[in-house]
């Protein structure tokens, strides 16, 4: 190209946009497929917990009240009873026993009987029992996250992955485009050259408040229209903006000839 040439490549402004949208929608996707994996199911595992520990106190307040608790009877009942008993293993962290039985702390539910635990008999246990387990802290869900709940988060993952997949594609594909002018005319990003002798029309109208203007040319027989968009080639509405020049240099053109 000669010295005449103005050459608009891609601007900051959207290669920061577009790489924005790439970052936050695959974000968004890493945060879906973590909770599907990861923290959906580790939510019902200690929701399920929690679960057998309040529905043990529940037993033992009404054992108590008729006078039929035994604590040799009851330590013998823990075996019996099953943390997930009807829960679907999509719903737990994979490789969940599901065979596990109530916690072995609550053997020792006579020593916590306290006023101060009136409303969860068992919640000294349930304290104990998450530290012995590790689980991150003694919050628990109101009810537990169903199995299509933990479908739509890898759903959503796969759509987000998606569109941040096309979003990069989008860059790769046109981070080299350029538009120019030149001594005979322009080349627009598709690297297609239309001749000044060719343009039957320049619309410029939204162009002050847009950036955007409008090119209809002849191709053989064909009237065709391409778009110059100056946020997203050379800059627009700045002093250092190559799209104000290309501009500028084809309105001139255009009255000069």
């Amino acid at each position: 190209m000669n010295s005449a040439n103005i050459d608009c490549p891609l601007t900051s402004w959207f290669k920061m946009r577009i790489h924005l949208v790439s970052v936050v929608v695959l974000f968004f996707a890493g945060y879906f497929f973590y909770d599907g994996t990861i923290g959906y199911p580790q939510k019902n595992l200690s929701y399920y917990y929690h679960k057998a520990f309040k529905d043990a106190g529940e037993q033992y307040r009404e054992l108590k009240a008729s006078n039929q608790f035994d604590l040799a009877t009851w330590n013998q009942s823990l075996e019996t009873k099953l943390v997930f008993k009807d829960v679907d293993a999509k719903k737990l962290p994979s490789g969940t026993d599901l065979g596990e039985t109530w916690p072995q702390e609550l053997e020792r539910i006579e020593e916590i009987e306290s006023k101060l635990y009136e409303k969860m008999p068992t919640q000294a246990l349930w304290v104990d029992f998450v530290g012995r387990k590790g689980l991150k802290g003694t919050k628990v869900e109101r009810e537990a996250k169903s199995a299509n709940t933990i479908l739509w988060q890898f759903i959503s993952g796969y759509v987000a992955l998606f569109l941040g997949i096309i979003s990069v594609l989008v860059y790769l594909f046109m981070r080299n485009r350029v538009l120019s002018i030149g001594e005979q005319g322009i080349i627009l990003p598709s690297k297609k050259r239309v001749l000044f002798t060719d343009i039957t029309e320049v619309d410029a109208s939204k162009w002050d408040a847009k950036g955007l203007a409008y090119i209809f040319y002849k191709e053989g027989e064909l009237s065709k229209k391409a778009r110059i968009d100056g946020f997203v080639y050379g800059g627009f509405n700045d002093e250092n903006g190559t799209a104000e020049s290309f501009m500028q240099a084809l309105k001139d053109q255009r009255r000069a000839s």
